[in-house]
C-alpha cells in the first residue's frame, strides 16, 4: 500500500502523469499480502482451503475478510479491522506528504 501511495506522491509533486503500471503494481502487491495473511492465519488456526480459495479470495476479499474476521473472533475483531484501515489511511496520508514535500522541494 505505501509503495505505490509513494510513487503516486513522487509523481504528482513533480506534475507527471504516473505510469499505467503502478496502479496494477499496487493491486497485485495489496491482493498477495491479504492472500499471504490468510494464508498464514488459516495455517495457525488449521482452517481447510478449498482448491479455488485463491480466486475466492482475490474476488471478493472486501466482503468475505471482514465477514469472517467478525465471525470468528467477535468484538476482538474489529481491532484487525481497525488496524488494516489505520494502515490503508497512513498510506494515503504519507503519498499526500510527499506530494507536498515535493513540491515545496521542486519550486
Amino acid at each position: 500500500m505505501f509503495l505505490e501511495r509513494i510513487v503516486d506522491g513522487f509523481y504528482q509533486g513533480l506534475g507527471r502523469n504516473l505510469p499505467e503500471s503502478i496502479p496494477i503494481l499496487g493491486v497485485l502487491l495489496l491482493c498477495t499480502s491479504i492472500y499471504t495473511w490468510f494464508w498464514s492465519y488459516s495455517q495457525e488456526h488449521r482452517i481447510p482451503w478449498v482448491m479455488d480459495m485463491g480466486w475466492f479470495l482475490f474476488t471478493a476479499w472486501v466482503f468475505i475478510l471482514p465477514y469472517y474476521i467478525l465471525k470468528v473472533e467477535g468484538r476482538q475483531g474489529w481491532s484487525r479491522i481497525g488496524l488494516f484501515c489505520l494502515t490503508y489511511f497512513a498510506a494515503y496520508a504519507t503519498g499526500w506528504a510527499i506530494l507536498i514535500w515535493t513540491q515545496v522541494l521542486v519550486r
